[in-house]
């Protein structure tokens, strides 16, 4: 009983800072919900190649 009171002890702070650095992450400015949903950013970091208008290949 005594081995899983250490356990749960020890186990519970990981759990919670864990939940609660990723939740830090994703909500701050330069986290990765902001980046990869912006698409001003997204435009910035890779330049569409334009495609011809002629005929395609086949």
């Amino acid at each position: 009983m005594r081995t899983r009171r250490v356990f749960l002890a020890t186990l519970l702070p990981v759990i919670l800072i864990f939940f609660y650095s990723t939740n830090l992450k994703a909500t701050n400015e330069s986290g990765c919900v902001n980046c990869h949903t912006s698409v001003d950013l997204l435009k910035k970091l890779c330049k569409v190649p334009a495609l011809g208008g002629g005929e395609g290949e086949g």
